[in-house]
C-alpha cells in the first residue's frame, strides 16, 4: 500500500507546466439550415418523430430552442467562445476533437445530398475560426439517408466529398484525409510532441443496427482488423492510444423501459433499454478492449446529447479495465426517443492531460444556459463543472470511474450531482421525473456495456446471474437495499 502512495507521489511531482495540455471535445451540432425562417406548407411529416415544426415556421429564441436543434447563432457563439478561451484562461489549447452529427433532425425527404455536404461545410468553416488542428470523426447525422453509411468500395464519392470540404476548411493533416478516404472514415495520427498517443478516429456508424448498408457483414471496411493492428502494435510497443467516434457501446442511459416493436426493437421479442450498435459489433468491440487494455489512454464518445460514462470490464466481470466518456451536445433539442429522453443546454468540453504519456488528468465542462441567453440577448458560456472537484475524484482511471459509477447506484444524492450534470443543468432529479427505475437505468447503462448483463441488471433475478456477473449481483442487492429502508 506505502509502495503505491509513494509511486503515485513520484508519478504526480514529474508533472509540470511543460507537459500539461488541452484539446476541445465538441459534438452534435445539428445545425437547423431551416431554424427560423418561416418555410411555408411543412407539415409534420417531415419531422423525425414529431421533431417541433414550429422551428421552422415560427420565430424562436435566437440561440436556439429545446425543441429544436441548433440555428447558426448557437454554433457561433461556441465556437467563439472556443476562439477566445485560450487569452482569456492563459491556457494554450492544442487541438480540437470532435464527433460529428451535424445535420437536423428532420425526415431525409427533406434534406439533399448537396444539402448534407453544405452543412458539414458550414459547420467546419466556423469551427475553423477557432484556429487550431482538428481530428473529426463523423456522426449518424452525417449522411443521407441518416445512417446509411457505405464501405468505400460501395460509395467512394461520399468520402471524398467530406474530405474535400475539411481539406479546404479545417487544419487537418493531409495523411489524416488520405486514410479517411481510403479506409470509409476512420483514421490514426501520431500527435507531434506526445510520441506516446496516437489518435484513433473509429466510423462506429458502420456498427449501427440501423445502417443497412452493411447487413451480413462480419467485418464492414475492416475497421475491426484494422483497429487490432493499431492496438496490438501500441499495447507492444508500450504506448496509447486515444479512441474517439460518434457512437458508444452499450445502452443509452435515459431511456427507461421496454423495447418494443413500436421502437423496432421486436428481434427476439424485443429488450430492455436502447442501444445503437449491432450486438454482435457490441461484444466485438468490447472484446478488442478487454484484450488491449494497457494500450488505451481513455474513449470519447458522443450521441447521446448527454454528458456520461461508462466502465469495461475483464471478462469475469471483477476488474475494472478501461473508461468512456461521453460529451454533451451542442443542440438543445428535446429528443423524440421517448418521453423520459428530455432535452439538455448546449455543453462543450475542455480535456486536460499530460503531452509526455497521453494520459488523461481531467476535464471543464462548459455549458450556454439557453433561456438566459434568449432572454438576455448574449450568449454567456460558462463553467459548470470540472471533473475531479464535481465527483471528488483523485484521479481519471478504471478503478476511480468503477467506484464512482456504484456511488451512484448506491447514493440518491450522488445520483442527484450526476443527474443534473446529465443534461447539463437543464433539469434536476426529482421523485416525479426519475424514480427507482429511472436510477436503476442510469446505473445499469454505465456499469454494464454487454446487452444481456445489462438485462440481468435492469431486471434482477438470481437465476439469471452468471459466474462472469456475480459481483454485479451483489451491487443489485445493494442497489436495492437502499430503496427499501
Amino acid at each position: 500500500m506505502l509502495l503505491s502512495v509513494i509511486i503515485g507521489v513520484c508519478f504526480v511531482g514529474t508533472l509540470t507546466g511543460e507537459n500539461i495540455g488541452y484539446f476541445w471535445h465538441i459534438s452534435d451540432f445539428h445545425l437547423d439550415i431551416r431554424y427560423g425562417n418561416s418555410s411555408e406548407g411543412l407539415g409534420k411529416e417531415y419531422f423525425l418523430g414529431g421533431y417541433d415544426e414550429g422551428c421552422w415556421t415560427e420565430k424562436r429564441g435566437v440561440f436556439g430552442d429545446y425543441n429544436c436543434d441548433s440555428p447558426l447563432a448557437l454554433i457561433q457563439s461556441a465556437t467563439l467562445f472556443m476562439k477566445d478561451y485560450p487569452n482569456k484562461n492563459n491556457k494554450n489549447v492544442d487541438f480540437i476533437v470532435w464527433t460529428g452529427d451535424d445535420t437536423a433532425h428532420a425526415d431525409e425527404s427533406v434534406f439533399t445530398r448537396e444539402e448534407v455536404i453544405e452543412t458539414i461545410k458550414v459547420i467546419s468553416e466556423n469551427i475553423a475560426t477557432v484556429g487550431l488542428p482538428v481530428f473529426p470523426a463523423l456522426g449518424n447525422h452525417d449522411i443521407i439517408p441518416k445512417n446509411q453509411f457505405p464501405t468505400p468500395d460501395s460509395w467512394t464519392i461520399y468520402y471524398e466529398s467530406v474530405a474535400e470540404v475539411w481539406n479546404q476548411t479545417l487544419d487537418i493533416d493531409n495523411n489524416v484525409l488520405d486514410q479517411f478516404r481510403s479506409n470509409g472514415g476512420f483514421y490514426k495520427y501520431s500527435l507531434p510532441g506526445t510520441p506516446k498517443l496516437t489518435m484513433v478516429s473509429l466510423n462506429s456508424n458502420l456498427w449501427y443496427k440501423s445502417n443497412h448498408q452493411v447487413q451480413g457483414m462480419a467485418d464492414p471496411a475492416d475497421q475491426f482488423s484494422w483497429l487490432e493492428d493499431v492496438l496490438n502494435s501500441t499495447q507492444t510497443e508500450g504506448e496509447k492510444v486515444l479512441i474517439f467516434s460518434h457512437i458508444p457501446p452499450g445502452k443509452f442511459e435515459r431511456f427507461y423501459q421496454f423495447c418494443g416493436e413500436e421502437k423496432g426493437c421486436d428481434l427476439n421479442g424485443g429488450y430492455h433499454g436502447f442501444h445503437w450498435l449491432s450486438e454482435d459489433f457490441n461484444n466485438r468491440y468490447l472484446e478488442l478492449v478487454e484484450k488491449y487494455p494497457t494500450a488505451i489512454a481513455g474513449q470519447l464518445f458522443a450521441h447521446h446529447h448527454t454528458d456520461s460514462f461508462k466502465v469495461f470490464f475483464s471478462g469475469d466481470g471483477n476488474t475494472p479495465i478501461g473508461w468512456a466518456l461521453l460529451a454533451p451536445g451542442v443542440s438543445p433539442m428535446n429528443s423524440t426517443l421517448a418521453p423520459e429522453t428530455g432535452a439538455n443546454n448546449p455543453g462543450l468540453r475542455l480535456f486536460k492531460y499530460d503531452t509526455s504519456t497521453g494520459k488523461i488528468l481531467d476535464y471543464e465542462q462548459y455549458y450556454l444556459d439557453l433561456a438566459r441567453a434568449n432572454s438576455v440577448g448574449n450568449a454567456t458560456w460558462q463553467l459548470e463543472y470540472s471533473f475531479l472537484e464535481y465527483y471528488s475524484l483523485p484521479e481519471i482511471s478504471p478503478e476511480e470511474i468503477s467506484n464512482l459509477v456504484l456511488n451512484i447506484g448506491d447514493d440518491r444524492e450522488i445520483f442527484k450531482n450526476y443527474y443534473a450534470a446529465n443534461t447539463v443543468l437543464f433539469e434536476e432529479a426529482t421523485d416525479e421525473n426519475c424514480d427507482e427505475t429511472c436510477m436503476r437505468y442510469h446505473f445499469c447503462a454505465l456499469y454494464q456495456l454487454d446487452y444481456q448483463l445489462f438485462e440481468e441488471c435492469v431486471v434482477p433475478s438470481a437465476a439469471s446471474y452468471s459466474t462472469k456477473s456475480f459481483n454485479v449481483f451483489a451491487i443489485v442487492v445493494s442497489f436495492w437495499c437502499l430503496f427499501l429502508y
